[in-house]
C-alpha cells in the first residue's frame, strides 16, 4: 500500500469496522484483494477473534498489503446466511421474491442480502432432510450471466468499507436493524456445484 493510501483513512475505517463487528459478537477476518485470507481462518468459523488480535493484525500489515474485511456466516456470528446476488437480474429477482432485509451490501458485481436462520429452541436449526448449501444459480433463467448463490455457515463475505480490485463495498441499507428470519431452502431448488460452501465471492 502506498503512503497516499495509508493516509486516506482507509485502514483506520476498516479497523474501526472490524472492532465494531467484534463488539457486536460477530467473527470477521482480513482478506487480500484477491479474496484470499491473510492468515489461516478455520478457527474463526467457530470463534470470534479478540479485539487485541485484530488490532495486532492491522499493526503487522506490510506497506504493500491493502486488506479487505469479511464477515463469517453461521452460528459464530448470529446464525447469518446470505443471498449472493451477482448481476442486475439477480438483484431484481430478490427485490421481487425475497423478504426485505435491513442488511444489504452493494458489491462491485451486485449485492449481498443477509438473513438469519429460523430456529426451533436455542440451539437446533431447522433444516429439511436433504438440504445442502452446495447450491449455485438456485434461481434459473436469469439474464446476462446473473446468479443467485446461497452463502451459509462457514462461508465469508466481504463487507463495507472494503475496497476490492473491482470497486467499493458499501451499505445499501444500514445494518441498524437485525436481519429477518428466513429459511434458505425457501429460495428455490438446489443446483449442485463443486465449489462447496466455503470461501468468498464478490
Amino acid at each position: 500500500m502506498s503512503e497516499d493510501k495509508k493516509d486516506d483513512g482507509y485502514l483506520d475505517s476498516l479497523k474501526a469496522e472490524a472492532l465494531r463487528q467484534i463488539d457486536a459478537g460477530r467473527s470477521v477476518i482480513l482478506m487480500r484483494q484477491n479474496k484470499k485470507p491473510l492468515y489461516p481462518w478455520k478457527k474463526f468459523q467457530t470463534e470470534i477473534p479478540s479485539k487485541t488480535m485484530m488490532e495486532t493484525l492491522f499493526d503487522l500489515l506490510t506497506p504493500e498489503e491493502v486488506p479487505m474485511l469479511a464477515l463469517i456466516l453461521g452460528p459464530v456470528s448470529g446464525d447469518f446466511w446470505a443471498l449472493d446476488l451477482d448481476g442486475a437480474d439477480a438483484v431484481r429477482w430478490a427485490e421481487a421474491n425475497a423478504p426485505f432485509t435491513g442488511w444489504r451490501v452493494r458489491t462491485p458485481r451486485g449485492m449481498h442480502w443477509y438473513y438469519r436462520m429460523p430456529r426451533d429452541g436455542p440451539l437446533d436449526i431447522i433444516s429439511p432432510e436433504g438440504f445442502s448449501w452446495n447450491g449455485l444459480d438456485v434461481v434459473p433463467d436469469l439474464k446476462d450471466g446473473a446468479a443467485v448463490d446461497l452463502r451459509g455457515p462457514g462461508s465469508c463475505l466481504v463487507i463495507p468499507p472494503s475496497k476490492g480490485i473491482s470497486g467499493l463495498y458499501f451499505w445499501d441499507v444500514l445494518d441498524s436493524v437485525p436481519p429477518p428470519y428466513w429459511a434458505p431452502w425457501e429460495v428455490g431448488p438446489m443446483k449442485p456445484h463443486s465449489g462447496g460452501n466455503g470461501g468468498s465471492r464478490e
